[in-house]
């Protein structure tokens, strides 16, 4: 176990002045923009307000290990996942659940889930991973290659018209590699091209992410990496403006209160710094472009899981339905779990309430409740204490182990029922 001094969080050392001066006005500006409001009455919220016709996630951005121990499923358990691209949904298939209903409300993130269904049916290890775009010991199957895969072997597995239709008309993704073509993973791309070669090398970079000590890893990041450089670019590219308009959407910040850039810089300082990197895939990806093995791989992608995976992912069920209207339907039926992502951020309070009430109605006794907060607290109200539990001390030592490193807090709740 680490000692105190190695987990205790440091508050980023000042930027000079005229980088504040910058970054100041940056966020004025993006004030300035104004955002068009998002209405959150009873049955509204925000996916009827954004495009969702493109792949936004292609990657999954939810810690797969504090999920999984928040849900603490049993074999058989029924779950209600937000699909996003589909890795957090196999994943629960290790736990060897009944059934997962991944639910989404974008076509295209369906289609990005069914593909993968499609590719665990018909590929070997080594194609699947080749497929999404993966360079495992640097081999790449090219452009070609992938789109090979995809029209020989899996296309025939994608049953429903819809996705298969949807694939054969954007073959230029697989082209251009599954893991890199969601919205967020090109907002990624575009820090590490343009703003990361700025503050380190990538031989820096790599030293970082080769430190497989506690104690060195937080000397690292002291002595080398907590320049005021790299703290400049990090508080500016992961701003307000840029990230509501390169890597989510200017909607998501409605309820947002708070300065994002210096907000996010905290976070990832005191993860970069605290929170062991030999396993982190995520800052391996989110500061190289690939998840090479060196760092770990998520649950859905390593190799000894591939084959129970396969064998149980005829239980997902893709759902195309806002969740909300699903729960409140017969078709729903009832969930021993719920996977729901950072949902909440989208959402006023009425709203959110609303969302709990439906999600206590449709769970079992004892069901886990799972989400994120990113910037917009949101935690079961107390006058909802007698239909859920927080579970505060368990989610107080998941989110200080979050290896994704942005999220302000990760909740888990039970719901209550004689």
């Amino acid at each position: 176990m680490a000692s105190a001094t190695t987990t205790t969080a440091v508050a980023p050392a000042a930027l000079p002045l005229h980088i504040r001066i910058f970054s100041s006005l940056v966020q004025l500006y993006h004030e300035s923009l104004g955002r068009k409001a998002v209405t959150s009455g009873k049955g509204t919220t925000v996916e009827a307000t954004v495009d969702f016709s493109k792949i936004r996630y292609s990657q999954v951005w939810e810690d797969t290990r504090l999920l999984r121990q928040g849900l603490r499923l049993k074999p058989q358990s029924r779950v209600l996942s937000i699909a996003s691209a589909g890795d957090n949904v196999f994943a629960l298939l290790l736990d060897d659940v009944r059934e997962v209903v991944a639910i989404d409300f974008s076509p295209a993130q369906l289609a990005l889930c069914a593909l993968k269904i499609a590719a665990y049916k018909t590929l070997e290890y080594e194609e699947f991973t080749q497929l999404l775009g993966f360079e495992f010991d640097g081999h790449d199957i090219g452009a070609e290659g992938r789109v090979a895969l995809y029209q020989e072997k899996v296309r025939s597995a994608l049953t429903n018209e819809e996705y298969r239709t949807y694939w054969d008309e954007h073959l230029d993704l697989i082209q251009n590699k599954i893991i890199h073509i969601g919205r967020l993973e090109k907002f990624f791309g575009l820090y590490r091209k343009y703003i990361l070669p700025f503050s380190h090398y990538k031989s820096t970079t790599r030293t970082l992410l080769d430190s497989k000590d506690q104690a060195k890893q937080i000397k690292y990041f002291d002595s080398v990496w907590n320049t005021w450089m790299w703290r400049a670019g990090a508080r500016t590219f992961f701003g307000q403006m840029s990230l509501g308009h390169l890597g989510r959407d200017p909607k998501f910040f409605e309820h947002v209160r708070l300065d994002v850039g210096a907000f996010l810089l905290g976070k990832i300082s005191n993860g970069v710094r605290n929170i062991p990197i030999w396993d982190n895939y995520y800052a391996e990806y989110v500061f190289t472009g690939q998840q090479s093995g060196n760092n770990g791989l998520p649950d859905y992608l390593v190799k000894e899981n591939y084959e129970t995976i396969r064998s149980r992912v005829d239980r997902v069920k893709l759902v195309r339905a806002d969740v909300l209207k699903y729960l409140e339907s017969e078709e729903s039926g009832h969930f021993d779990g719920y996977n729901l992502s950072d949902i909440f951020e989208w959402m006023g309070e009425d709203l959110y309430k609303t969302f709990l009430t439906a999600i206590h109605n449709k769970g079992t006794k004892d069901a886990r409740i799972c989400y994120w907060n990113l910037f917009v607290p949101r935690e079961r109200p107390e006058e909802l204490k007698h239909l859920i539990r927080s579970e505060v001390e368990l989610a107080d030592a998941a989110t200080a182990k979050d290896r994704t490193y942005f999220y302000r807090r990760f909740v888990i709740e039970t719901i209550l029922k004689e």
